[in-house]
């Protein structure tokens, strides 16, 4: 479990130094917990995209997620605990 504050740039850049990942160094896991959708859409086959947000750190920026293949037919509205790889998305010069 790790703190929704403490996912920043420089957790990202701590982390790349774990790599590479692979059979004997497998890419951490990690859980938020208690984060709500601030808003969050259904596409494709049943992609989730959503934004998350924590009530309890209000100063932390959203953090973009995206659930692919969701059994889900809404987007939450209650808060949930998720489980997750973390990855860079890059689109024309610009990373989230």
């Amino acid at each position: 479990v790790i703190p929704f504050k403490d996912i920043t740039w420089n957790f990202w850049d701590a982390m790349a130094k774990l790599e590479p990942f692979g059979m004997k160094n497998p890419e951490p896991i990690w859980m938020l917990r208690n984060v709500r959708v601030l808003d969050g859409k259904i596409f494709g086959q049943g992609h989730l995209k959503m934004n998350l947000v924590s009530d309890e750190h209000p100063d932390s920026d959203p953090i973009s997620s995206i659930q692919f293949f969701t059994k889900l037919d809404k987007v939450p509205t209650t808060p949930i605990d998720i489980v997750f790889k973390l990855s860079v998305s890059e689109w024309r010069g610009d990373s989230s």
